[in-house]
């Protein structure tokens, strides 16, 4: 498999995200509200959140489910995140290395899955083994709300070197993404987010029987 969550994990280790620009604009986002928008979060359920960063968005998430598990490279960004979730007094949130989520993480307990600003930096062959692997992560029933980058400058691939990757999705790659691990698409809504890329949001369900 190509993977550059190494390159990812270096990067990490020296605060890249946290002293990139436009995260500092973003400061923190109530991403559950989103979600919520696509699909119903309650009180019993357990996601996941690939890239949970900093935890800036994760706390949303926490005051609205049971159980919140967040993916990230680096224990540097996911001691941050455990101290912003336990100073908040959320303690049902818990940190998850990206490299140990397969072991980690309970075989068809989870309810949805939820990705921001991700995809865009990894390789192909990785979403890949992300939808794949948590496809068996997900009880019957439960669901994927995942974005994708599809920018007219965009890459065909990330490399294997040290920066930020831009990959372009298109819808046209996300439907045979879903189609190839037998997951029923139901909805993929799109944002013009500059000129020349777009976000598309994807809501994919894993069926009873698959």
């Amino acid at each position: 498999m190509k993977t550059n969550l190494e390159h990812w994990v270096t990067l990490q280790e020296k605060g890249y995200f946290e002293n990139h620009p436009f995260y500092q604009e973003r400061q923190v986002n109530d991403d559950a509200a989103r979600v919520e928008k696509a699909t119903p979060l309650t009180k019993d359920m357990k996601i996941a959140i690939i890239g949970c960063g900093y935890g800036r968005e994760s706390a949303s998430f926490c005051r609205r489910v049971r159980k919140v598990y967040g993916i990230d490279v680096s224990w540097t960004i996911l001691a941050k995140a455990l101290e912003r979730m336990l100073a908040d007094n959320h303690v049902n949130f818990t940190p998850v290395l990206a490299s140990q989520w397969k072991t980690i993480l309970p075989d068809g307990g989870l309810d949805l899955v939820y990705s921001v600003v991700v995809f865009q930096h990894l390789t192909r062959d990785l979403v890949d083994d992300y939808i794949g692997g948590l496809k068996g992560k997900l009880r019957p029933g439960g669901r994927f709300y995942v974005q994708f980058c599809d920018s007219d400058t965009g890459e065909a691939d990330a490399d294997l070197r040290f920066y930020e990757p831009n990959v372009r999705w298109t819808e046209d790659d996300i439907r045979i993404l879903a189609r190839r691990h037998g997951l029923d698409l139901l909805s993929l809504d799109s944002e013009r987010v500059t000129p020349t890329a777009s976000w598309h949001w994807a809501l994919m369900e894993k069926a009873d029987d698959r």
